[in-house]
């Protein structure tokens, strides 16, 4: 056999091998794999909550257990939103820290900017002007007012104004403020002398957050119905600093862990971990949070269910949860295209709906599009992976 012919009849298999490698088997030093595995846990429940709605009428159930339906599960995953949040808080917060202490204190703003331009933009702009070219099959996006809307779009305003292009892109408005607002408050607590100054800003600024909700739900009267209440209370960015800070907070306490034996111990991680992972359970199956909107979901419903998974995501951190089960294969798959999974899951609904002649309120048909939407959301999101997100990461590892 000649050579060539030797290195075609392998390259499936080397194919395959590199497949497996990148979304399975690689991790990057000083990466934190459980938390790879709570972000893949983060995508999956947001494409489920848009999986099932609108197709679910809450009084019909989907599949019951013991009288419990799993479409409450499915609908409220939409805290998925929160996790990535927290997470956010952390990751940038816990690269902010890293910087800082390996600089002696110095502070460089054009490779950070870079960076998250690099990991952000790219594959936010594609999904984006493909929503608006019309290019998703049945995704119809309204054009009066599209130039306006789109420029705002561009500039990340959406958490402020109608997100209605795609609405899941609400959260990366917050998400981009974040990010620019992080090396002022991080940098500023970063070098105090004591842990509790290094942290007393930012629990104040959380206060503050919380205060505002409870504000505005004496002042803004009349909010009683989800949409009122999305824009009010739910997307812009004053109004969703509770799970960004408490991540932020857990970068301070991880940087700090020596200083905190006791605390950061396995017993103790453990104890947060399964009492986060309570709260979360119980939230998400109890009953569908937010179909009727009262006091609790403006004010506190924010903060406890952030409280959760910031507890989730401590434990995992000093070894207190399950770690094997979130560093999973299939979790990690996950996490590696769940940016891009989040960017075009949605626009891609009605299309699975007229696949699966369930584009009308109800769950007869439920099932045959849960099988077509997710395997088409994720193919989708591989190809734009591959094709946009990933060159652009490329070019990210390089910026010093």
């Amino acid at each position: 056999m000649s050579a060539s012919a030797e290195t075609i009849s392998a390259s499936p298999n080397s194919r395959l091998s590199s497949f497996l490698d990148y979304f399975v088997f690689r991790r990057q030093p000083g990466q934190l794999p459980e938390l790879d595995g709570l972000r893949g846990i983060a995508v999956i429940l947001v494409l489920l909550r848009h999986a099932v709605r609108p197709i679910w009428p809450v009084d019909t159930p989907i599949f019951s257990v013991f009288g419990w339906d799993i479409g409450i599960f499915m609908a409220n995953g939409w805290v998925g939103v929160d996790l990535f949040f927290v997470l956010s808080g952390f990751l940038i917060a816990h690269h902010i820290l890293r910087l800082n202490d390996r600089n002696d204190g110095g502070w460089q703003w054009r490779p950070y900017l870079e960076r998250r331009a690099l990991r952000i933009v790219p594959a936010y702009y594609f999904v984006l002007f493909l929503a608006i070219a019309g290019i998703f099959p049945y995704y119809e996006v309204a054009t009066q007012g599209l130039g306006v809307r789109t420029i705002y779009h561009i500039l990340f305003l959406q958490d402020y104004l109608p997100a209605n292009i795609v609405v899941a892109f609400w959260s990366l408005g917050v998400e981009e403020k974040f990010y620019l607002l992080a090396p002022l408050l991080i940098l500023a607590r970063a070098n105090a002398s004591s842990f509790k100054e290094r942290v007393g800003g930012i629990f104040v600024l959380m206060l503050f957050g919380i205060g505002l909700r409870i504000f505005s739900a004496y002042t803004k009267v009349g909010i009683d119905n989800y949409e009122s209440f999305f824009y009010v209370f739910r997307s812009p960015f004053h109004m969703t600093l509770d799970p960004i800070l408490i991540g932020v907070l857990l970068a301070f306490v991880y940087r700090a862990k020596d200083d905190f034996p006791r605390l950061t111990s396995v017993p103790v991680a453990t104890i947060i971990f399964w009492c986060g992972t309570a709260t979360f359970i119980g939230f998400s199956c109890v009953g569908v949070m937010m179909d009727t909107i009262d006091w609790w979901d403006k004010t506190l419903q924010p903060t406890v269910i952030a409280l959760a998974f910031g507890g989730i995501t401590f434990g995992l951190l000093f070894g207190g949860g399950p770690g094997r089960l979130f560093r999973a294969a299939l979790l990690f798959f996950f996490a590696r295209i769940s940016y891009s999974l989040y960017l075009i899951h949605l626009p891609l609904v009605p299309l699975a709906q007229k696949l699966a002649g369930s584009s009308q309120a109800s769950n007869e048909n439920f099932w045959v599009f849960l099988l077509i939407y997710i395997p088409l959301s994720v193919v989708a999101a591989l190809l734009l992976h591959f094709s946009v997100e990933k060159p652009f990461l490329l070019l990210k590892a390089k910026v010093r």
